[in-house]
């Protein structure tokens, strides 16, 4: 899923919020030494697959 810039989060639904996010947090960067943000959090706590 992909919402353009200047658009509303308003009319999506938890679920849908929930899947931009885990995409977003899914993305490897380079300035994370191309990780993602997930792999990191879960480096750190280790704790995969929890839901917060």
């Amino acid at each position: 899923m992909n919402i353009p810039a200047h658009v509303s989060f308003n009319p999506l639904t938890q679920d849908g919020e929930n899947l931009i996010m885990s995409h977003v947090n899914s993305y490897a960067r380079p300035t994370l030494g191309d990780r993602c943000a997930y792999d990191l959090f879960v480096e750190k706590l280790g704790v995969r697959g929890t839901r917060f």
